[in-house]
């Protein structure tokens, strides 16, 4: 007979299939964690990269400079019938930088300057990173002639992607402030013309 003692706990042999399947969950685990992660980065990297193309898209960037290179031409008129009031018409250039990633069609252009009227202008379209050149023609009163130095404007554009914008921009008028000015004082002094 064979003699039980109750104080030690029972021995049991080992189960001979219990060691690798538990080794193979923790393999499972672990591979199913590492394609999680990887699969979470991708989806966050594709979504990051769809809203900064959305933003990028979304940007406008625009500055209008004088053109420097060509002077532009004063043609003297009369502004007012039987007025003492005198006014100079200017040809002028500017040239539009376009500093955003999509194509712009300028589709409007206006001055914001007591004294000066835009008669007309060229425009166009202007691709991403590029420049073009605007011609303007301006009627400016005389006694507005020291006002040019920094003449709002503003620009109705439109993006390849259809979406209209009004943009706010200050054109430099250095170069053009002498010839009005000295077109301006050659009206004050014509024959016939009283101060």
């Amino acid at each position: 007979m064979a003699l039980i003692d109750l104080d030690l706990p029972e021995r049991l042999p080992p189960v001979s299939g219990d060691a690798p399947g538990r080794a193979r969950r923790w393999i499972m685990g672990v591979i199913l964690l590492v394609v999680g992660g990887l699969v979470g980065g991708l989806v966050t990297h594709r979504w990051q990269a769809h809203t900064s193309r959305e933003a990028d898209a979304s940007v406008i960037s625009v500055v209008a400079l004088t053109d420097f290179g060509d002077r532009p031409g004063l043609v003297q008129s009369s502004a007012g019938v039987g007025s003492e009031t005198t006014a100079v018409s200017l040809n002028a250039h500017v040239t539009i930088v376009n500093a955003g990633p999509m194509a712009l069609d300028v589709l409007g252009f206006a001055v914001d300057q007591p004294g000066m009227v835009l008669l007309g202008y060229t425009a166009g379209r202007v691709g991403p990173a590029a420049t073009m050149a605007v011609q303007l023609a301006f009627q400016i009163e005389c006694a507005v002639s020291r006002g040019l130095l920094a003449v709002p404007a503003s620009l109705s554009v439109e993006t390849v992607a259809g979406d209209r914008r009004q943009i706010t921009v200050t054109i430099g008028g250095n170069p053009w402030v002498r010839q009005v000015q000295a077109a301006c004082a050659s009206l004050a002094q014509r024959p016939g013309k009283t101060s």
